[in-house]
Parts: C-alpha cells; structure tokens; sequence
C-alpha cells in the first residue's frame, strides 16, 4: 500500500491537525501508511491517538522578524514573518523538507497548509509530487482535501496492485 505525509506547516490551534486526522483514518481503514509532519508535536498527541503512524516535526521558522507588523495582514506578510524575507532562512527550511521526504520516502504528500513543503518539493520529481498535482489539478480534491486523498488513494492502489 502507499505511504501518505499529512503536513501542518503555519497557524495555530488544533483545526489544521483535526483536518489532516480526518484525512488519516479512511486511508488507515484502507491499509496505507500514514506519517503526520507537523508543526507541533505536542498539542495535536491526544488528538491524533489511535491514529497510527509516526508523528515528525515539521521546519519551521523559531525566529522573529524584525520590522514586520505583529499581526500580519496578507499571506505575503505571514510567510515574510515565517522565514520567506532571507534566501538562507528560507533554504534552511526547505533543506528540511527535502531531508523528509528523502528518508520517509512519501508517495503522496497531503498538506494543510503547508507553503514551504510546496516549494520544498519543486524539482525533486517522482511520483508523490506528480501525483499530487494531478489530484489538484483534477478538481478531485475537496475544500478540506478528504475526497482528494481517498481518489489518491484508490489511484495509488490501482497503480500498486
């Protein structure tokens, strides 16, 4: 069966982890490995339990940026504030993306929103990356991603089995 990553890059609370737990279960049931990259280990455990799978850290940024608004307004100014401003910040960050996906070896990769995966992933080819963006491109995908995941699912099964 396929290997899913269900990433959780920028925002706060649980809303983005209880979204990818309702992604994990219908591929769980089904016999896929599912692994959470997340940007919080620690307030999403109880809720992802009985889950499966391992739980990772996902890069990101520890720092402040000086100078920016302390409530941003647009999406260019959260990823300014999140590491986007400096090429090195930046590369670290997608350097450990790309660690990710080499050892985890993910053939999908399901993200909730998760900007520097997306740019992470550029120019690495292979399957997970194509396939994701054949979903998207598809319109298969839901506005919370569930059906988009069962068809990546069933497509990654079909081509497998």
């Amino acid at each position: 069966m396929a290997h899913f990553y269900l990433c959780w890059e920028l925002g706060a609370g649980l809303g983005h982890a209880a979204r990818l737990k309702s992604i994990a279960l219908p591929l769980r049931a089904r016999g896929h490995r599912v692994s959470f990259v997340l940007r919080d280990l620690v307030q999403p455990r109880r809720l992802l339990q009985g889950c499966g799978g391992d739980m990772l850290q996902a890069p990101v940024w520890l720092h402040r940026t000086a100078g920016l608004p302390q409530v941003q307004a647009s999406l260019a100014e959260i990823l300014l504030a999140v590491g986007y401003l400096n090429a090195d910040a930046l590369g670290g960050l997608c350097e450990g993306w790309r660690g990710l996906f080499r050892q985890g070896r993910p053939d999908l990769v399901i993200a909730g929103y998760a900007p520097t995966r997306l740019l992470a992933g550029r120019g690495l080819g292979g399957a997970s990356r194509g396939l994701a963006e054949r979903v998207l491109r598809r319109g298969i995908a839901e506005p919370d991603g569930r059906a988009g995941a069962v068809a990546a699912a069933q497509g990654l099964s079909n081509q497998t089995g």
